[in-house]
């Protein structure tokens, strides 16, 4: 499995922690990254990473100041990373436009390779703060010890519905309630309810059939 395809330590740990989502996070189309989570993703990060550069225009001039070889190394990790983000934004956004022409929903529509070069981009070694990752960056600019040098961000939840595996397995559990209402064919029913409830069919069915002999007209 391609290390990317699993979230980094620069992505937002709360993904998907509404409660529709609690027992599926997958977030794919199939396996695959889409449009509706790659728009997601850049929302959340170009957020941070706005907050991040608003927060060193407060500090940078008294960083400076203070330990200037610090400062000019978080700098100039700071404008690799830039570099590469920006880059990295420019595909993912260009493929978001041709998506917003398409008539196939977001949700489906693939961004498998751009929405992992996102991910590269915020953490080149995937699932760990390396130096000069977002992670890192932020880090660093916080232990700097200038006041007011924690950046301050919310994060940005994923909408609602942009799950395409999710919606396809909500779909699919809610047309097998339709076809069984009674939860009969249920593989997590709890030991025993399965064989209550076919034996109470079972009765309704034995007491309507001999409410039918009674019933019949003799001959």
């Amino acid at each position: 499995m391609n290390p990317w395809d699993s979230w980094t330590a620069d992505d937002w740990t709360s993904h998907y922690i509404h409660s529709s989502h609690e027992q599926h996070v997958t977030g794919t189309l199939l396996g695959r990254w889409t449009v509706a989570e790659l728009k997601d993703l850049l929302a959340e990060k170009n957020g941070l990473v706005a907050d991040t550069e608003s927060t060193l225009s407060k500090v940078q001039a008294q960083w400076m100041a203070r330990n200037p070889a610090e400062a000019k190394d978080w700098l100039n990790d700071w404008a690799q990373f830039k570099a590469r983000y920006d880059a990295a934004v420019s595909k993912a956004n260009a493929v978001i436009s041709l998506a917003n022409v398409s008539l196939l929903p977001d949700a489906y529509s693939p961004a498998d390779d751009v929405y992992k070069a996102v991910l590269r981009a915020l953490s080149p070694t995937p699932n760990k703060v390396t130096k000069g990752s977002l992670a890192d960056l932020i880090r660093r600019l916080s232990m700097s010890g200038i006041h007011g040098s924690n950046v301050q961000h919310t994060t940005i939840q994923p909408r609602l519905g942009t799950d395409a595996d999710l919606n396809m397995y909500q779909r699919a559990d809610a047309a097998v309630r339709t076809l069984d209402p009674f939860g009969l064919f249920n593989p997590n029913a709890p030991k025993g309810e399965t064989k209550e409830k076919w034996k109470t069919i079972g009765l309704v069915a034995a007491g309507v059939a001999a409410l039918i002999l009674v019933l019949e007209p003799r001959k």
